[in-house]
Parts: structure tokens; sequence; C-alpha cells
């Protein structure tokens, strides 16, 4: 009479110890069913059985059922929804007064472009930490040749924005230009970091 020869395989995944055999018996193979219990209640039959005689079945489930590894996360950074195009034409700085130590006077314009799907107010701009006497944000109106302030930067659309600055005493340095952050502050208290802007020092031509 043919001894029945056993095949046991075991493998984890997760906290659970997963036991699987088939039984051979008379020449005809016989799949048991799939059995799962922690590793101290495996199926009565398979007790019995060394655990070396599955050891092929086991390396091989081992490799198969892995347990699949953590995906890094990235954060993305959040999308800026306005995009600042100097122009450098009508970008400036000037001293106040006769001498260079007054103040500095600062105009800057830009092409602004909001590719968000909402309208925005610029309420506020500052230059870098400096602490201005008076700051003036404007949007050019549509209708007329005039600076609108508080005026909307409407979605998907270009406007171009023009700011005006006085400082005393004066931050430039004489015979160089003024480069420096500019910060503006929207309506929803967010705030749009243009990053070192260059103002030139404004020369009148001789006439």
């Amino acid at each position: 009479m043919a001894t029945p020869v056993a095949t046991i395989c075991r493998f984890r995944a997760g906290s659970r110890l997963w036991w699987i055999g088939s039984i051979r018996k008379h020449g005809n193979l016989r799949q048991t069913s799939l059995a799962i219990g922690e590793q101290s209640a495996a199926p009565q039959f398979l007790r019995a059985v060394p655990y070396g005689a599955g050891a092929l079945g086991t390396r091989w489930l081992t490799s198969t059922f892995r347990a699949a590894k953590p995906v890094a996360t990235v954060a993305l950074a959040p999308e800026r929804q306005l995009r600042f195009v100097v122009d450098d034409r009508s970008t400036f700085h000037t001293p106040i007064g006769s001498d260079e130590k007054t103040g500095t006077h600062v105009i800057g314009v830009w092409d602004v472009t909001n590719i968000s799907d909402r309208a925005f107010v610029l309420l506020k701009v500052k230059l870098g930490g400096h602490a201005s006497k008076s700051a003036t944000v404007g949007v050019e109106s549509s209708r007329d040749p005039s600076w609108v302030v508080k005026g909307p930067l409407r979605a998907h659309r270009m406007s171009r924005v023009r700011i005006e600055l006085a400082f005393t005493p004066a931050i430039h340095v004489p015979g160089e230009d003024l480069i420096v952050d500019v910060i503006f502050t929207d309506n929803y208290e967010g705030e749009h970091r243009v990053l070192g802007v260059r103002f030139p020092r404004f020369t009148p031509r001789a006439s």
C-alpha cells in the first residue's frame, strides 16, 4: 500500500500565517483547501509532517507573496496662481530731495496673468523688509489710461499692475540699481513674492 506523501508550504501575510498543503496518495494528487490560522493553529494533518518537506514551496511562496513596500509620497509645491512679468522700461527708482539720503521713490510695473478660476485684488505691497512711508497698488483701467486702486485681477486674464512707494530715509545706494524682493498681499491674505526685482536709477534725458 502506497504511503501518502504530503507537501506543505507556509507564508506570512500581515499578522496571519497561511498554510497550504497537498497530499499525493495512490498516484492521485488531491489539493487540500487553503487553511488560515495563527502560527500555533496549523491544521492537524500538517502538524505531523516535517517542515522540511515543503521548503521548496515555502521559498516560492515567500518570493511571490512578499509584502509590498510602502510608496513614498512627495508633497507638491502649491502652484503660483499669479504670474508676474516686469516691464523693465517702466520700473525704476529716484532719490527724494536734492541729496541721496533724504529718501527713495520707487515705481514698478508688471504684466500679471491670473491663471486661476477666481479674481484677486492686491491690497498691499512692500519691498523686502523695508518700511515705507506710503505704498499704493493700482490696476490699469480697461476704460481709460488710469490706475484703479484695489482693481480686480480677473480669472484667466492678464492685467497691468503698477506700484508706487516712498521711503525715508533712503534705501538705495547712490549710483547703483536697487534690487529687492517685492511682496504683494491679496484679499485672501495670501502673499505673492516676486524675487530680486531690479529698479534702475532713473536719469532724465537731457533736453
